[in-house]
C-alpha cells in the first residue's frame, strides 16, 4: 500500500506590536499635545457633528502613531542554549569517532556526563532566578518561570465529533462540524412575538471619573484585541485619553451607534478535557452593544 503526503503551509497572522514602556513619560507627553490640537470637545448640542466612530480613529490613530514615535519595540525573550559549547564539541567528536571502538565509548561516557552536568548548572539557572523574583517581590515573572518548568506539551488533536457520535478527522468535515455547532448555538429557539418591554427612564451619561475608575482598574498584560492597542497605551495616556474615551462613550450613550472596532466579534471555541467535546468560550463586545 503506497501513501502520499502533502504539507499543507499554514499562514500565520501578523503579530500585534510589543512596546517597550521605559519612555512613558515622553509618550503621555506626546500623546497629550497631539490630542489638545485635535480636541474638539463634545456636547449634548453637536453630537451629531461628531460620531463615537471618527472619535475612536482619532483617538487610535493618536494613540499609534505616539508610541510607534516614542517608543521601541520590545522584542521576545530568546530561548538560552544550556548545551555549553565545550560539551558541542564533544558531540561533534563522537559522531565523528567510529562506532564500536574503546573510544568511542568513553566519548559516549564523556558526553552524557557533560550533558547532566549541563542541565544542572541550567536548572541552578532557573532557581537563582526564581529566587531573585521572590526577593524583589516580583510575583508574574516567578509564576511565568514556574510554569515554563511544569508545563507539560500539549500536543494539537483534530478530532471531533458530529451530532450522531461518529468522529471526525478530515479538516473540511471538522470545520463543517464547527460551522453547524455554532450556528446552533447562538440560534434562539422558540422565539415569539412578544412586545418589547418598557426601557424605564434613560440613565445619565457616565461620568469622566467613572470612566477614569474603569480605565484604571484594567488589568495589565492582556492580550489586544483587533484594534492592536494594548491597554497599557490607553493607561499611559493619562487624563487626556480618558477625556478621549469620555467623548466617545457619551456619543454612544446618546446616539446609540457604536465604534466598528468595538462590535468585533471574539468567539474562541476550544475542546473541552473529555472524548471530543465541545465547549464555547465567547467574549463578544457586540453583545453589549445590541443592548
Amino acid at each position: 500500500m503506497r501513501f502520499r503526503l502533502k504539507l499543507h503551509k499554514v499562514s500565520k497572522a501578523c503579530p500585534k506590536p510589543r512596546y517597550d514602556y521605559s519612555q512613558a513619560e515622553e509618550f503621555r507627553l506626546e500623546l497629550q499635545d497631539r490630542l489638545k490640537r485635535t480636541d474638539t470637545p463634545v456636547g449634548q448640542d453637536n453630537l451629531n457633528l461628531h460620531s463615537s466612530e471618527a472619535e475612536w480613529q482619532k483617538l487610535k490613530a493618536a494613540v499609534t502613531e505616539t508610541a510607534e514615535k516614542t517608543l521601541s519595540a520590545r522584542g521576545r525573550t530568546a530561548k538560552k542554549d544550556w548545551i555549553k559549547p565545550e560539551t558541542f564539541a564533544l558531540i561533534e567528536e563522537k559522531r565523528n569517532c567510529p562506532r564500536g571502538g574503546e573510544r568511542y565509548r568513553g566519548l559516549n561516557r564523556e558526553v552524557q556526563a557533560h550533558l547532566r552536568q549541563d542541565t544542572a548548572d541550567h536548572l541552578n539557572g532557573i532557581y537563582q532566578e526564581m529566587a531573585e523574583c521572590e526577593r524583589r517581590n516580583r510575583s508574574k515573572d516567578l509564576f511565568d518561570t514556574v510554569t515554563r518548568l511544569t508545563k507539560l506539551a500539549c500536543p494539537t488533536v483534530k478530532v471531533v465529533k458530529d451530532a450522531s457520535g461518529h468522529t471526525l478527522t478530515e479538516d473540511e468535515e471538522i470545520l463543517e462540524r464547527w460551522k453547524v455547532y455554532c450556528e446552533n448555538l447562538y440560534t434562539r429557539d422558540n422565539e415569539t412575538d412578544s412586545p418589547e418591554p418598557d426601557p424605564g427612564p434613560r440613565e445619565p451619561v457616565p461620568t469622566l471619573e467613572e470612566v477614569k475608575k474603569a480605565l484604571e482598574s484594567t488589568g495589565n498584560g492582556k492580550a489586544a484585541g483587533p484594534d492592536a492597542l494594548p491597554v497599557e497605551l490607553l493607561k499611559l495616556g493619562g487624563d487626556s485619553v480618558v477625556e478621549a474615551l469620555h467623548r466617545i462613550i457619551t456619543c454612544v450613550w446618546v446616539t446609540g451607534k457604536w465604534p466598528e472596532d468595538w462590535t468585533v466579534h471574539l468567539r474562541p471555541t476550544v475542546q473541552e478535557r473529555g472524548p471530543f467535546n465541545m465547549r464555547k468560550l465567547s467574549y463578544d463586545i457586540s453583545d453589549l452593544a445590541r443592548q
